[in-house]
């Protein structure tokens, strides 16, 4: 298109010269292609697309551009599985991926459960003792299943983190050796070429050359069998080569791990505080009946959270952990409920000592005079 032709429909001429930035030269068009304004404005443009077509099919399903984050959604998002992750479930073996995936939806279908039973109660009646109990015992339940499920992780981050570290050294050393027997051959093919290339005549410079070499090629040998003794703990060389070929994958794995530590960590944190926003509701009076009631519900809620960690882990399922996580969540509660008790407490005397100074508050004297 002419410049003329592009002034009579009003485009407006980019230019394609390159422009000195701070990292370098860059092109103006590659800069607008490559940002993360223009991704998005492409997923939102795929996202219409889609929507339109299943609008126009009949299809009630839709798609959302957005991150959970954007759009207020607290549930986990899944991971990519990949095509070698479901070959590996169609034949039987459990993939990490599959497996992981299997437990976040787990614990969302879990917390939906939660927030629907938090919305059943914020809308019956907030004084209802045996509805609060109950929804405080299902917060108890899910903070067990949220602390053991953390535990795994850590225990899972901490065992690839002692892989790499194991490893980890022993790959350093591989090749620094092989770096140095790769430098002493070409230093003993130097050597061999100028030994060629030196008279016969010059027997002092054939000496040093045959010393050098011999020595040279005794460094060599002992990096050789330097190398041999580090490979002693390992099958074979391939063996060993492949191991390390793993360290970034199970750098990977310890950091997605690591990242679900946090998360559920923070999950604990909001949920004890739904714990306590749900004891607002009752008064001083009204403690001795919760109470009552929780315990009444206590056997069935560690029952059902049992069997729920028990169907995700199957033979992996560890009851000594459980009991930890258990005695962890009901130590920790009965701390926060401790303090809110003590606050609750001092509040109450605050407000009964303010309404007893305004019942007997002294009268002032008079400073007018008698007339």
């Amino acid at each position: 298109m002419t410049p003329s032709e592009a002034d009579t429909i009003g485009y407006e001429r980019v230019s394609k010269y390159l422009k000195s930035t701070r990292y370098g030269r860059q092109n103006l068009i590659t800069e607008r292609w490559d940002s993360d304004e223009q991704l998005i404005k492409w997923r939102e443009a795929w996202a219409d697309v889609t929507n339109r077509i299943l609008a126009e099919k009949d299809i009630d399903e839709r798609i959302d551009h957005r991150s959970f984050q954007e759009r207020g959604i607290t549930e986990q998002p899944t991971i990519h599985e990949g095509v070698t992750a479901r070959i590996m479930e169609k034949q039987w073996n459990v993939s990490e991926r599959c497996e992981l995936n299997r437990q976040i939806r787990a614990d969302n279908r879990l917390l939906r459960r939660l927030k629907m039973e938090l919305q059943k109660i914020a809308e019956a009646v907030k004084t209802s003792i045996p509805k609060i109990a109950k929804a405080m015992e299902h917060i108890f339940m899910n903070l067990i299943i949220n602390r053991y499920n953390q535990r795994q992780a850590q225990k899972a981050a901490a065992q690839y983190g002692e892989w790499i570290n194991d490893i980890k050294p022993d790959y350093q050393k591989y090749n620094d050796i092989k770096r140095d027997i790769h430098s002493k051959k070409c230093f003993l093919r130097d050597l061999n070429a100028e030994r060629k290339a030196t008279s016969k005549v010059n027997l002092l410079k054939l000496k040093n050359l045959s010393k050098e070499i011999a020595e040279s090629t005794e460094d060599m040998e002992e990096l050789k069998s330097e190398l041999s003794n580090l490979l002693l703990y390992y099958k074979d060389e391939t063996t060993f080569k492949e191991l390390c070929s793993k360290i970034p994958e199970y750098k990977e794995k310890r950091k997605k791990q690591e990242d679900l530590q946090n998360m559920l960590e923070t999950r604990i944190t909001e949920q004890t505080k739904e714990f306590l926003s749900l004891k607002d509701n009752v008064t001083l009076d009204e403690e001795a009946e919760l109470k009552l009631q929780r315990e009444v519900l206590r056997p069935d809620i560690v029952s059902e959270a049992k069997e729920h960690l028990q169907a995700l882990y199957k033979d992996r399922f560890n009851y000594n952990q459980f009991s930890e996580a258990k005695s962890y969540i009901s130590s920790s509660l009965d701390e926060t409920e401790r303090e809110y008790a003590i606050k609750q407490r001092l509040e109450y005397a605050i407000e009964q000592s303010k309404h007893y100074n305004s019942k007997h508050q002294p009268l002032k004297k008079s400073t007018e005079r008698c007339r």
